[in-house]
């Protein structure tokens, strides 16, 4: 086990007490062994401290809030206080399947030029399973991410030395700074998406992103997203790619106020 690298899991919780179980225990069952698991609770008032505790895992490290703080300061402080030499990013309400790790840092480990790696994911709403196949070779990846977002969030293992050269998670938004991370990292290394189905995410439990925001706010954090990336990845706004970008930002608020089907709309953002 000392001959490969630690994985860093986090994991930041908020009210999870009906999802954290299964999540932990899809991090348990991973094939990869080394392995450190930070749990930052986002000062829960349910059990989810206390199921979390229960388990009396050696290798998790819990960090308990005392105040609400907001997922993106928790990934940061969980983040800072690693060991990991990599990353991999997990919410409480999602399940991983045991190949991931394993999968993942043996492609990051043979191919040193990739800063970041995905894969494709499942998604449920407890009624029906959808299929997302994510874009794979990095010159998918950065045709797209001026539209959406080419990672599933879940899905992603980075270096953490390459997460240290960013902004980090930008604490100061509250919708798509993965988004933006990931654009950042981006500019460090590759990125690519292996053509499996590593996670399983699911989107029922918690409140809606539009129902959390106003529709003014919505679109214009789309808006700021994208000049952000594009001024990242030092994508002219005099092109194309800039007029389509805007406009799909019409698309994305669509979806987010009428729940589309998410794979319907990125598949016609693509076209």
């Amino acid at each position: 086990m000392s001959n490969l690298p630690l994985v860093s899991i986090i994991i930041p919780t908020y009210n999870s007490e009906r999802t954290i179980l299964r999540c932990l225990k899809s991090v348990l069952n991973q094939t990869y062994p080394n392995i450190e698991i930070i749990v930052i609770d986002d000062f829960s008032n349910d059990n989810t401290v206390q199921i979390v505790l229960e388990l009396n895992l050696k290798n998790l490290i819990l960090i308990k809030k005392n105040k609400n703080i907001g997922p993106s300061k928790c990934r940061n402080h969980g983040i800072l206080v690693s060991k990991g030499e990599y990353i991999s990013i997990l919410d409480s309400d999602d399940f991983i399947f045991p190949l991931k790790t394993e999968k993942q840092i043996n492609f990051l480990i043979q191919n040193r030029e990739y800063s970041i790696v995905g894969s494709n994911v499942i998604i449920s709403n407890y009624k029906r399973e959808s299929f997302s196949e994510r874009k794979k070779s990095f010159t998918d990846i950065i045709k797209t991410i001026y539209y959406y977002n080419p990672f599933c969030h879940s899905s992603i293992i980075f270096k953490k030395k390459d997460f240290l050269l960013t902004d980090m998670y930008d604490e100061n938004i509250s919708f798509g700074e993965d988004h933006r991370l990931i654009s950042k990292l981006l500019t460090i290394g590759k990125g690519y998406n292996i053509q499996e189905y590593f996670v399983k995410k699911y989107e029922i439990y918690g409140v809606s992103i539009s129902s959390k925001m106003t529709k003014l706010k919505l679109i214009y954090c789309l808006f700021t997203n994208r000049i952000y990336i594009f001024n990242v990845l030092k994508k002219s706004k005099l092109s194309l790619t800039f007029v389509k970008s805007m406009l799909s930002i019409l698309f994305l608020f669509l979806l987010y106020l009428f729940n589309l089907d998410k794979e319907k709309v990125r598949s016609f953002i693509n076209d």
